[in-house]
């Protein structure tokens, strides 16, 4: 892989189809209405793993050094060098040369972006990456989880959720909890708030908020003047990108492979 394969190929934010390149094949173009949402899997991670050396900076080989766990450690790895590509493809430069810049919270931000915006997330192995063209977003994915999550509901849910929450049975429970997580992640990583140093200051506005039951794919919201998109990523993950502005169209995109180059295999069209 080399910056003039990146390059040359590239029309339209479409992928090049040389096989030199980490991921073949075409995707719609990125709009200021639109947001791309990638979806990740493992087994699609795992393909960037012998990339790290040649796409992570000095600063995340740092990181990366520093994690203890080698399979927690391994899967960041894959998941940065992942987000690097993409990022490339859409800001025509050298993934290992893009330079990120971060928040007062530790928000990275894309240097001489040319107005991408992204945001990034990743729970038990699978990632998801929303892209955006001149607009602020973010995106979380939790993974819905058999144990009881009672303490931290009444926490972030407002007083009518709450009562909802309690007539639930366990198993709507934990799905409701994490539909509620990550819409609440969701619109902190958009506004650069992070959950230990402001995150609260954002729950007065979903005091009211009506509670998400469904996974259902395409379903949308309102809060603030922003938008919340719910997306059916994987089963057993709640899915939700936060938008500083209406979204006509969110284009859910699938590369799938266990080695580069990887495919896209499909695009999910949510209006």
């Amino acid at each position: 892989m080399n910056s003039s394969a990146l390059q040359k190929g590239i029309t339209c934010m479409n992928f090049s189809e040389r096989s030199d390149c980490a991921i073949v094949g075409r995707v719609p173009c990125l709009l200021n209405d639109n947001a791309h949402v990638w979806l990740l899997s493992p087994n699609v991670l795992s393909s960037f793993e012998g990339l790290k050396d040649t796409l992570l900076d000095h600063d995340e080989k740092i990181r990366l050094a520093r994690i203890s766990n080698l399979i927690a450690g391994a899967k960041w790895g894959q998941t940065r060098s992942a987000l690097r590509y993409v990022l490339a493809e859409y800001a025509h430069q050298d993934p290992a040369k893009l330079v990120f810049e971060y928040g007062s919270r530790g928000k990275p931000i894309l240097v001489n972006s040319g107005g991408v915006e992204f945001s990034l997330s990743h729970s038990h192995g699978y990632a998801v990456i929303a892209i955006a063209q001149d607009t602020t977003i973010g995106i979380d994915i939790e993974k819905i989880r058999s144990r009881s999550y009672d303490e931290l509901a009444e926490r972030i849910l407002g007083p009518g959720a709450i009562v909802q929450y309690h007539n639930m049975d366990a198993r709507m429970r934990s799905q409701v909890f994490a539909l509620a997580w990550s819409e609440r992640e969701a619109f902190a990583k958009m506004l650069g708030i992070g959950i230990g140093d402001g995150w609260e200051q954002l729950l007065p506005l979903f005091s009211k908020f009506a509670l998400s039951i469904e996974l259902v794919s395409g379903k949308r919201k309102s809060l603030g003047g922003h938008s919340l998109h719910y997306l059916k990523s994987w089963p057993n993950f709640a899915t939700v990108m936060c938008s500083a502005r209406p979204q006509a169209r969110i284009e859910v995109i699938r590369p799938s492979g266990v080695n580069i180059p990887l495919t896209v295999s499909g695009i999910d069209i949510l209006s």
